[in-house]
């Protein structure tokens, strides 16, 4: 079942909330960055895909959550720390849609 999402930076769908059935990270971590003030000048293809069952307690989801989160920082000429980027992609999906993390 392959999903194909594209985001349009000067055009982004809400923030979805807490209580998402199907949170989208992808969309989070684009609206965390934009409200810290990164500007993300190109474009982009990106392409993820997974095997695994979605909820299957392997923390994939976290995972996701930080290579885009380093994607993006990357696009916005941005260099973290490992540090950084972790509690970036927390705040992606702990905090924003109280998921367990991993």
């Amino acid at each position: 079942n392959n999903q194909v999402t594209r985001y349009d930076l000067d055009d982004l769908p809400p923030q979805q909330s807490i209580t998402t059935a199907n949170p989208d990270f992808a969309l989070s971590a684009l609206h965390e960055v934009l409200a810290d003030g990164w500007h993300i000048e190109c474009s982009a293809d990106c392409t993820s895909t997974t095997q695994f069952p979605m909820q299957a307690g392997i923390s994939s989801s976290s995972a996701f959550c930080v290579a885009w989160c380093h994607v993006l920082s990357r696009l916005a000429g941005k260099i973290l720390s490992p540090i950084e980027l972790a509690k970036r992609a927390h705040r992606v999906e702990v905090t924003h849609f109280g998921a367990p993390g991993g």
